[in-house]
């Protein structure tokens, strides 16, 4: 699994990084865990972040945690969005401003194991 794969790295070797940030090996899985632990009843988690070490961190706590993952571009329009928050049933969203609840559910929907659930930008009608 990934996480064993993460915890066979040198402790001290830079995991993540984007302008911003740098994550090294030793602190990815507690900064994994601290996310993960915020996911507790959440049913679908919808990522509305910029790519960069916050994204990846997310990813994998929804992944740990066995939460569906819908990433959600910052190309699409508010149209887009609102047709993928409703169509994939997400329950939370993560954006800079936290994570909240969307008051969407289509709990038991989704095929078991689901991990990521990925729409095209639909240019020539709703997203995919």
């Amino acid at each position: 699994m990934i996480f064993e794969a993460i915890q066979s790295h040198a402790p001290e070797k830079t995991a993540l990084q984007d302008a911003a940030r740098s994550v090294c090996y030793g602190d990815l899985v507690k900064e994994v865990d601290k996310r993960a632990q915020k996911l507790e009843n959440v049913s679908v988690l919808g990522i509305a972040l910029d790519n960069g070490v916050e994204w990846v961190l997310w990813d994998l706590a929804a992944l740990k945690a066995g939460v569906p993952c819908v990433p959600l571009p910052p190309f699409f329009t508010q149209d887009q969005v609102f047709h993928v928050l409703r169509r994939a049933g997400v329950s939370h969203l993560v954006s800079s401003e936290g994570i909240n609840a969307t008051g969407i559910s289509l709990a038991g929907q989704l095929p078991e194991g689901t991990a990521k659930i990925t729409f095209t930008s639909g240019t020539t009608a709703e997203p995919k």
